[in-house]
């Protein structure tokens, strides 16, 4: 989210030698972000290069986190890759995403997501917790509202996310 629309976002007490394979992914799409001991700052890159990801084990890059970047690669110049290898069912957000306007195709265990494309707010489905992670992010940078249902999945996986996301500007309501 912090590379999508943050101003100086500084997310604190991580152990980035822990996300080492999302930090070096971020650094090779160009984003903006400092690393420091026990912090992240994100601010809003534009000109995102695309990214090839394939999930594997740890130290690998985590299988919980391709489908909220997913979200991100539909922001990247050209076509993303990235390579489902540790659950099947791993993409059940892309039929949502691909509603929001997003150009994402499914081959097998790999999805190909064509950027940049704006995003169109709509009604999607939560179908577990990151698929909800991921439509939460598509709905931030998607232009007009997104209705999210079955968000369930997300308020029980994220403490406090509302209230975290409206602290950060984000326009956000539980109905």
């Amino acid at each position: 989210m912090g590379v999508l629309l943050g101003n100086n976002l500084r997310i604190e007490n991580i152990i980035p030698e822990h996300i080492n394979s999302l930090l070096d992914k971020l650094k090779e799409m160009k984003a903006n972000i400092v690393v420091g001991k026990d912090y992240v700052i994100a601010n809003k890159t534009d000109n995102l290069l695309p990214v090839k990801i394939k999930t594997l084990g740890y130290p690998g890059f985590p299988t919980d986190l391709q489908q909220p970047l997913t979200a991100l690669l539909t922001s990247c110049d050209g076509m993303s890759l990235i390579e489902e290898n540790i659950y099947e069912n791993r993409f059940q957000n892309v039929s949502y995403l691909n509603k929001m306007k997003a150009d994402i195709k499914i081959d097998g265990k790999k999805i190909y997501i064509n950027g940049k494309t704006p995003l169109v707010g709509s009604r999607v489905k939560a179908t577990d917790l990151r698929a909800g992670a991921c439509l939460i992010i598509a709905g931030l940078i998607a232009s007009g509202e997104t209705e999210i249902s079955n968000i369930e999945y997300v308020l029980r996986g994220y403490e406090d996310i509302v209230l975290k996301l409206t602290n950060i500007g984000a326009k956000v309501k539980i109905t």
